[in-house]
């Protein structure tokens, strides 16, 4: 369930406007059984998805205890293998039922620093691809954030009250 949006002023990392406020958030996060025994600390995550026609908007809040260990790179390679480079970020996979397997891809580090693709199935991505979002991350002194606008001519589809979209989003933590 997301809900429609008046007004994002700006995209700054702060999700202090009325809309993220009032967005339902989504929080229960599930945590990797291989990373289940390794695991020294859970640290919650939390998502909020709001919308307008033109546009889909993630905001997400990751708590960090320890927001000055967070691992990050300042710059990334974006054709290098995986995504290692990109140490402490956030995952987010959208698409509309027209997609069929195939879904938007995005990584985007505590630092601001993006790997964006086109999943076209969960073996090939096509890293050709290049976002026309926008994004900010910020962080505090016990968490960072991440604001998020996908225009809607990107993904080739316009959002409409009713419609069903599949959004997947993930943690990955480097402290």
């Amino acid at each position: 369930k997301t809900s429609t949006v008046s007004r994002i002023v700006s995209f700054d990392g702060d999700l202090d406007e009325a809309d993220w406020q009032t967005a339902d958030s989504y929080e229960n996060f599930q945590i990797s059984p291989w990373l289940r025994k390794t695991l020294k600390s859970v640290q919650k995550t939390y998502l909020k998805i709001v919308y307008d026609r033109d546009h889909l908007y993630f905001g997400v809040t990751a708590m960090e205890p320890t927001p000055e260990k967070m691992i990050a790179d300042d710059r990334v390679d974006r054709f290098a293998e995986g995504c290692a480079n990109l140490g402490n970020h956030i995952e987010l996979f959208y698409s509309y039922p027209d997609m069929s397997q195939a879904a938007w891809h995005m990584m985007i580090n505590s630092k601001g620093q993006i790997i964006d693709a086109l999943q076209k199935s969960t073996t090939v991505r096509d890293l050709s691809v290049v976002t026309k979002a926008k994004w900010a991350v910020k962080t505090f002194s016990d968490r960072w954030t991440l604001e998020m606008a996908v225009p809607c001519s990107e993904i080739g589809q316009n959002i409409l009250d009713g419609m069903t979209w599949k959004i997947n989003c993930a943690r990955v933590r480097h402290v």
